[in-house]
């Protein structure tokens, strides 16, 4: 299945397999700035991950880091970092599953 995210990557056959990192960052300005709440941009966040995760494989990326919550995220407003939390509780809950299989799928 290609990407709809990117254009297939020209790596040369039998060479290691990427790793990408992403700092996930600006999701709260992008809904703040769209007149929207910040949960509402950390959700959009979250959807955007979800299609990094399901193109990754086809991109031949063997390892994706996300860097999702820095130390500097911890002096937010509690009620924010309570639902950024409840947010990736929610998400691994119910993606975990479907990313086992998608993993036994490629190995």
């Amino acid at each position: 299945m290609q990407s709809t995210l990117a254009p297939k990557l020209d790596i040369e056959p039998g060479a290691a397999k990427l790793h990408v990192g992403i700092i996930m960052d600006g999701n709260g300005r992008w809904a703040t700035r769209r007149q929207l709440s910040r949960l509402h941009g950390h959700q959009a966040g979250v959807e955007a991950i979800r299609r990094v995760v399901e193109a990754a494989p086809h991109q031949d990326v063997g390892t994706l880091t996300l860097y999702a919550f820095s130390s500097d995220n911890w002096r937010r407003p509690k009620a924010e970092v309570t639902a950024l939390m409840a947010l990736l509780r929610s998400y691994l809950a119910t993606r975990s599953k479907a990313w086992s299989a998608m993993a036994s799928g490629l190995t």
